[in-house]
């Protein structure tokens, strides 16, 4: 039941006209923290923090792995890794 009331609290939320972003990020924070506990609050938070972290830093610059261009650049190094 805690997450149906959750899920309706947070499409209100959503569904409010405000203005200002910040404001309106609070107020689905609040929302979305229905039926959790602090402690559950606290590590959603840290979690939030470290995926925002994880999205600031470069990309590799090298062909992922299993890529056609990592198979095409092989040959160019003299065979395969």
């Amino acid at each position: 039941m805690i997450w149906q009331t959750r899920t309706l609290a947070t499409w209100i939320a959503y569904t409010i006209p405000i203005s200002d972003k910040a404001d309106q990020a609070a107020l689905v924070d609040s929302a979305q923290a229905i039926g959790l506990t602090p402690e559950q609050v606290e590590a959603r938070d840290k979690r939030r923090e470290e995926f925002a972290q994880d999205r600031t830093k470069p990309a590799e610059a090298g062909p992922s792995r299993g890529s056609y261009e990592a198979f095409m650049a092989a040959f160019a190094r003299g065979g395969l890794r």
